[in-house]
């Protein structure tokens, strides 16, 4: 927006972005050559164009990718300090409870379950990174429903080492990818086992009966696919 701050916490973005910034006036904060991090292992560091915020908690949230963002967050935050004040009390209790639903969610009770709403390779990417991170004793069945515009057949591939059982569901959607066709393309890029059912609930269902205490599920591939899971699931089961 014009004479406005605008904060990039991408560390590789298009040429346009600064283009337009310096087209229209804005002042543009972008990561590395503005505002970053170092990371501590259990605390880290956030370095500004003109202060410092030191040995903050880390986010709540999973993933590597998270410090980037919170990085990216604490500028937005300073750029509007004299405007909205914040303190660092107030951005250190936020770290420690800022969560979104469906972002590498752990569900309570056996199996465990994980709620995440990865539909790109870079999200699959980092799903692949966590389920890694926390290896279970079991099988990782995955529950997975898709839009028809997405890499199916590449992600499938990803996955494969991790991904015992798949689990597909059609998602109801002008945009959802019916199982059957989810199956005909990830059956091009593994051997393992794929059922297909009318649902993405159903395919849930089926991997719940299914399942061993210590095997995992995995739901993903969609906002739907995990919204639709979110709604079968007591109020009270979420961990995150």
């Amino acid at each position: 927006r014009q004479h406005c701050p605008a904060v990039c916490a991408e560390p590789d973005p298009p040429a346009a972005i600064a283009d337009q910034a310096n087209k229209i006036g804005a002042r543009l904060y972008q990561i590395e050559d503005h505002f970053s991090y170092v990371n501590h292992g259990d605390r880290w560091d956030w370095i500004g164009p003109d202060d410092k915020l030191l040995s903050l908690p880390l986010p709540r949230m999973f993933g590597g990718f998270q410090l980037q963002n919170a990085a990216g967050v604490l500028m937005v935050v300073m750029a509007l300090q004299r405007r909205l004040p914040v303190s660092e009390e107030q951005l250190c209790s936020g770290l420690r409870s800022a969560q979104i639903r469906g972002r590498f969610e752990l569900v309570q009770g056996e199996p465990q379950v994980i709620l995440d709403v990865a539909h790109n390779l870079a999200a699959v990417s980092e799903l692949k990174s966590g389920l890694e991170a926390f290896p279970t004793p079991g099988s990782t069945l995955a529950v997975f429903g898709m839009l028809k515009d997405k890499p199916v057949a590449e992600i499938a591939a990803l996955l494969d080492a991790t991904v015992d059982t798949w689990y597909l569901g059609t998602i109801r959607d002008s945009r959802g990818c019916t199982a059957d066709k989810l199956a005909k393309m990830i059956k091009t890029r593994t051997k393992k086992r794929v059922l297909t059912h009318d649902s993405v609930v159903s395919a849930y269902r089926a991997a719940c009966k299914r399942a061993a205490p210590s095997d995992r599920i995995i739901v993903f591939g969609s906002f739907h696919t995990v919204g639709d899971i979110i709604h079968c699931l007591k109020p009270d089961s979420v961990v995150h």
